[in-house]
């Protein structure tokens, strides 16, 4: 089989029920094409435990289940990862890639002739290539760092630089996506609820850099493109979306937020749209659509209402003694990621974490160690411990701004993590789809490459 450039789509955990959901729909005409022309190969994640996307993309990525690639949680050191990512096998074999956004993809590495790497929003610096790309990594970076599950402000505040508008423009913004974007800020304040479509420019603003970077009729052998924008929306609207999932008590009166995941999904049909006409210009092209894990229904009965976020980790390890060098990495709320390198031993950590509790004893934060590096979840109390706005650190009571801490307002997710995933290979050619059913997900990087025309 001669060698053909594969570009790869992750549309992070979207479900094959919503992409039939989609498809029946005239609105969304690509991705019925997606559904209606492509091989549609179902897979499966074996990691037991809580399913994350920082371990199931690894699964995918490196041929490996959890167990062996060892990538268990957000900010973790790469140098203790095992395995090798797919674009690194294409690079062994003298091969360029284009890496934009792929998981624990983090840090960058030559990419070969023609081909470029982004790394994903969890990295622990803006370093791109080209290096030019930078000032919008590092603005993506920020958005990520300031995000504490509630959008605020910043994100408004930073989109008024004209020098960040500068750097997007010349990183390949069109100027159609600068106008919508400030027409979302604009309409938002008009409606309210449009505020909740501000997840999918994310995934507008850096598919136009992608366009500029990728070359369709002299592509790299491998290209990634990671958005998580339907994800986030499928997490808190599912239950807008499917409704009859739902027991009365638990349905929303109103479905408003529907429009936000047609929204998400016209994002993708768009971008499968731009994809398809890349693949008419060249015909050995093979679009993969994927992802690693897909979503299903999450009833939630426990929640009420508000949550307790650790916004700035540095003010509560000060108050726990902790020297100064410990850092915070960029990390998923409600979850902060810590690299805690030669400054303090995770048992001696731990001994100190334990000593943050509510007024009445319960403790607060639940640590995930891997080598320096640390993961820690914050597990909101039942609410009637956090009435007095204090909680205790080390013995003394502490309101919850100095420990670095704030209680919002939030809605239970109505969605959550289901080990089925997918692969739509559009195409293909007659090349080889697997019998298996499903597909365990470690097996998709050796088939992509088989179809790249290239050996593990």
């Amino acid at each position: 089989m001669t060698q053909r450039p594969i570009l790869l789509l992750e549309v992070n955990e979207v479900p094959l029920r919503v992409y039939q959901k989609y498809a029946a729909d005239s609105r969304f005409p690509n991705i019925a094409r997606l559904m209606n022309e492509s091989a549609l190969i179902e897979t499966l994640i074996g990691d037991e435990g809580e399913l994350s996307p920082w371990c199931t993309w690894p699964t995918f990525h490196r041929g490996l289940p959890k167990e062996k690639h060892g990538s268990f949680h957000l900010g973790q050191d790469p140098a203790t990862f095992h395995g090798t990512p797919i674009w690194e096998e294409f690079r062994k074999k003298g091969l360029s890639v284009g890496v934009f956004g792929s998981m624990q993809s983090w840090p960058p590495a030559d990419p070969g002739p023609g081909g470029f790497y982004v790394p994903d929003t969890f990295s622990s610096g803006p370093e791109c290539i080209p290096s030019w790309l930078e000032p919008v990594q590092k603005f993506n970076l920020g958005l990520v760092r300031e995000n504490g599950r509630v959008m605020g402000d910043g994100i408004v505040k930073r989109a008024m630089s004209p020098a960040l508008w500068l750097g997007l423009v010349r990183a390949g913004v069109r100027p159609s996506t600068a106008l919508r974007a400030a027409n979302q800020l604009l309409t938002e304040r008009l409606s309210p609820v449009r505020r909740e479509r501000r997840v999918s420019y994310q995934a507008i603003l850096f598919w136009d850099i992608f366009r500029k970077l990728y070359d369709p009729e002299h592509p790299p052998a491998l290209s990634t493109f990671f958005t998580n924008h339907v994800a986030s929306v499928m997490h808190r609207y599912w239950s807008h979306v499917f409704p009859e999932d739902f027991p009365h008590t638990r349905r929303p009166e109103r479905c408003i937020h529907l429009p936000t995941m047609d929204f998400a999904m016209k994002v993708t049909d768009n971008i499968l749209g731009e994809a398809f006409a890349w693949q008419e210009r060249n015909p050995e092209l093979l679009l993969v659509v994927a992802n690693s894990m897909g979503q299903g229904t999450k009833i939630c009965t426990k929640h009420q209402g508000e949550e307790l976020l650790l916004q700035d980790a540095r003010r509560l390890l000060a108050l726990l003694g902790v020297p100064a060098g410990v850092k915070q990495n960029l990390a998923m709320a409600p979850q902060v990621a810590l690299d805690l390198g030669n400054f303090i031993t995770f048992e001696k950590l731990r001994e100190l974490l334990d000593t943050v509790t509510t007024l009445k004893g319960t403790k607060i934060l639940i640590p995930d160690h891997c080598a320096s590096s640390l993961s820690l979840s914050l597990r909101t109390p039942p609410l009637k411990e956090l009435d007095g706005g204090k909680i205790l650190v080390r013995g003394r009571e502490v309101p919850f701004e100095e420990a670095g801490m704030r209680k919002i307002r939030t809605t239970a997710g109505t969605a959550y993590h289901i080990p089925e995933g997918l692969v739509f290979a559009h195409g293909l050619k007659g090349a080889k789809v697997p019998s298996a059913k499903p597909l365990p997900a470690e097996n998709v990087k050796a088939l992509m490459m088989e179809w790249a025309g290239i050996n593990a």
